[in-house]
């Protein structure tokens, strides 16, 4: 009896097991790779890398197999510290496919502190999504040469040679022979982070970001156990500055225009919120765990988290006024739901049967890449602000270098999207509460559903 219960429960696992068809295309690449497998973790900082394969020179197909359903990313490794090159996909029963290109560009450095060389110094770059981050080091002359082998933007960290902690700022690769200097500028920004009662809390996540119309860079850090934090290095511009902590509502943001050089402080007031335990169960009552689970008013993030095994979350709230919760599985489905002042809250997920294939052209069917798109669901605007966050569960509302826009696994419902190009944009659009109509309006049932926005150019 035993036996025939084992044998059983395999065939269950085996006819839920996914294999993923991966394709390298190598370009001139020959050497010998390694092929990291990697799946969405329960915790903010990424993917949780479970299993290596090696891929002989010249090689340029490999099927893994044993995969749960759900994202999963694969990120390939060369000889040299930039060559990485990584995706994720959303994989479901049986077979998926996926191919990663390997381009090999070159790129040069050269970063100066106060005018001086930098030099040997640690550089390490991390990818904008997390999937993957690599390490160079600067000779005497401040300098550093590698090849890298996938475009993109990334957080770039200087520590080492003579620095008094970490310099962070941000990068966009691209280009086949790219030259890339910073000179460190001479900013700090520092603070302390208290309860109300002016007490110091530490562990906080502290976050400064500064946007212009390229990109937005992000400085991330914590508090001390004396509450402090601070950032070195920092550019001059307009920054915003907020801060996260368990138990406490993610503070407002702080304005910070900083000129040529500047010593800012600031102290921020953190205020403890009235604590929700939120339970997701999907569209057969089972327990959605590992969904990502946001609470805001507006474009103004609350609070975050996962559901863990039981489908079980537990977040800080404000005590009053309209906040929403925003509900984003990893296998498919979201959901919306108003607080309300009850201890526990319920969301059921409905079934996720539905597809949404969105082309941006202009009116000479040329694509317009890398445009985001503001989505509203059955009468519920999803911030711009939630949908960064619900990245983490596979949600991306931009489209890619074709001016494709692809969203699988979406429940039944109405479907509205506006385009914008920045920050800017979005605010300008939440702000006006989206009087103006959707240029695309989908009304979606099962099965794939495709809508064209054109531009004229």
């Amino acid at each position: 009896m035993r036996t025939l219960f084992a044998l059983i429960l395999l065939a269950a696992f085996d006819a839920r097991a996914a294999t993923l068809q991966l394709t390298i295309d190598r370009g001139e690449m020959r050497g010998p790779l390694e092929v990291h497998v990697g799946v969405r973790g329960d915790h903010e900082e990424g993917m949780r890398w479970t299993a290596i394969h090696r891929m002989p020179p010249n090689g340029s197909t490999l099927a893994i197999g044993d995969l749960a359903p759900g994202i999963i990313a694969i990120q390939v490794r060369g000889a040299g510290p930039l060559e990485r090159a990584a995706a994720q996909m959303r994989i479901g029963d049986g077979l998926s496919a996926m191919t990663i290109p390997l381009h090999g560009k070159t790129l040069r450095g050269a970063i100066t502190d106060d005018g001086v060389p930098l030099a040997n110094a640690k550089v390490r770059f991390v990818r904008n999504d997390d999937l993957w981050d690599a390490e160079v080091a600067t000779d005497a002359r401040g300098t550093f040469a590698a090849t890298y082998w996938q475009e993109g933007d990334v957080q770039v960290e200087l520590y080492g040679g003579g620095l008094q902690g970490l310099v962070s700022t941000q990068a966009s690769l691209r280009g086949d022979a790219m030259n890339w200097t910073f000179a460190i500028p001479m900013r700090t920004v520092r603070g302390k982070v208290v309860d109300e009662e002016g007490k110091p809390i530490a562990g906080a996540k502290v976050t400064l970001r500064r946007s212009d119309e390229r990109a937005s860079r992000l400085l991330t850090g914590r508090s001390g156990a004396d509450g402090s934090f601070s950032f070195r290095g920092v550019a001059a511009g307009v920054h915003t500055l907020r801060v996260a902590a368990d138990d406490f509502l993610v503070s407002a943001r702080e304005e910070l225009r900083l000129g040529e050089r500047a010593d800012e402080q600031r102290t921020i007031t953190m205020q403890r919120g009235a604590r929700r335990t939120i339970t997701v169960v999907d569209s057969t009552g089972a327990p959605a765990t590992k969904a990502v689970v946001v609470c805001a008013t507006g474009s103004v993030v609350h609070s975050n988290g996962f559901t863990d095994g039981l489908g079980r979350i537990t977040l800080p709230v404000p005590a009053s006024g309209r906040s929403a919760i925003y509900v984003f599985s990893p296998r498919g489905s979201l959901g919306v739901l108003r607080v309300c002042e009850a201890s526990a809250m319920r969301i059921a997920l409905p079934a996720a049967t539905s597809r949404v294939e969105v082309s941006t052209l202009t009116t000479k069917n040329e694509p317009v890449p890398h445009l985001w798109l503001l989505m509203r669901y059955d009468g519920e605007i999803i911030p711009p602000e939630v949908v960064k966050l619900a990245r983490r569960a596979g949600l991306v509302l931009n489209t890619d270098d074709d001016g494709r826009l692809v969203l699988r696994n979406l429940p039944k419902g109405r479907y509205e999207f506006w385009p914008y190009a920045n920050d800017a944009q979005a605010e300008a659009l939440l702000a006006s509460s989206v009087d103006v109509a959707a240029p695309v309006v989908l009304d979606v049932s099962e099965g794939t559903h495709r809508a064209t926005l054109r531009f004229a150019r």
